[in-house]
């Protein structure tokens, strides 16, 4: 056990300190050392660690250009627009397209999701959207389109507005879309830059809601395993705010898991569920649609309330 301080407690010179953490919160001494040590320094913050609490997830107008996303998105709606989602043929592409159509569809938005074959490449490209239907007038990619150049000048050349909502490094200058959501932002303000595609997402949905004065925290739990699914089979961090989300994400699917996971669990005869069940039997299964068939298979199953394939679920090809 390497990471137990070399300091023995007794000798600590902030022993009443832990030792009140520890006797509030019933944990071993040495443990509440050990959180002491990390970090975890007085009551607030060991109880945000230990009870991960859904209140506690950040604004998510705290991510640059936010504003300029849902104003887009709702204007959208509001015109009957068609809005095509585009996603990655991983798990967190999958994720996070099935989150962001869930939820405008619930808004009564006319959406589609697309998922690219992992034979076609990563990313929005140029034949994607030089094939799209002509009644498509927003794009929002998740998961993908940081450094999509090409396709983001095709599509303005069309007339077609994007909104890049994205998590991976921003190796150039800011893509030439009409909103750049990206927490590793070069001028990130957002207070947490490790969320996957599926979070920012999830973000891009909370904004929405709380624009429209609903309550944006019952409205988030509907998608917290979603979100949970796309973190941890991306191999995130997890901790701060993807900890809240696996926290009440894996709650969820224990307690009352949709019907998609349900028959999945039970066909797996899987009995008890934590990070490691997903990471290494759920996940997999999801990113491996993407590399030896089709994703848009997967997430038209977590998009529909049946989990079935029919015909009008197919993608746009």
């Amino acid at each position: 056990m390497h990471w137990i301080s070399k300091i023995p407690i007794n000798h600590h010179p902030k022993q009443a300190q832990i030792k009140y953490l520890a006797s509030q919160f019933q944990l071993h001494p040495l443990l509440t050392q050990h959180l002491f040590n990390q970090g975890f320094s007085d009551f607030n913050k060991l109880d945000a660690f230990i009870y991960p609490k859904l209140s506690n997830m950040y604004d998510p107008f705290l991510m640059n250009e936010m504003k300029h996303a849902v104003t887009r998105i709702l204007k959208a709606i509001q015109r009957n627009e068609h809005i095509h989602i585009f996603g990655d043929y991983d798990c967190d592409g999958i994720t996070s397209s099935s989150i962001l159509y869930l939820a405008l569809k619930e808004l009564g938005a006319v959406v589609t999701t697309q998922l690219p074959l992992r034979s076609e490449g990563y990313g929005l490209s140029v034949n994607v959207v030089q094939h799209l239907p002509e009644n498509i007038s927003l794009i929002i990619t998740v998961d993908n389109g940081s450094s999509t150049h090409d396709a983001l000048r095709a599509a303005k050349e069309k007339g077609i507005d994007v909104i890049v909502t994205d998590h991976h490094e921003v190796l150039n200058e800011r893509p030439d879309c009409l909103v750049f959501l990206n927490p590793k932002r070069k001028d990130n303000a957002y207070p947490f830059s490790d969320l996957c595609g599926a979070g920012v997402a999830l973000k891009l949905v909370q904004a929405i809601f709380i624009t429209l004065n609903r309550d944006w925290i019952r409205a988030t739990e509907p998608f917290i395993d979603i979100v949970m699914l796309g973190t941890i089979a991306d191999m995130m961090p997890l901790n701060d705010e993807n900890r809240i989300f696996c926290y009440h994400g894996l709650r969820k699917l224990q307690q009352s898991p949709r019907k998609a996971f349900k028959i999945l669990l039970d066909a797996l005869r899987v009995k008890s569920i934590d990070s490691s069940t997903i990471g290494f039997t759920v996940g997999p299964i999801f990113n491996a649609c993407g590399r030896i068939g089709d994703p848009n298979l997967a997430a038209s199953i977590l998009q529909n309330n049946e989990p079935t394939l029919k015909h009008d679920m197919l993608p746009i090809r």
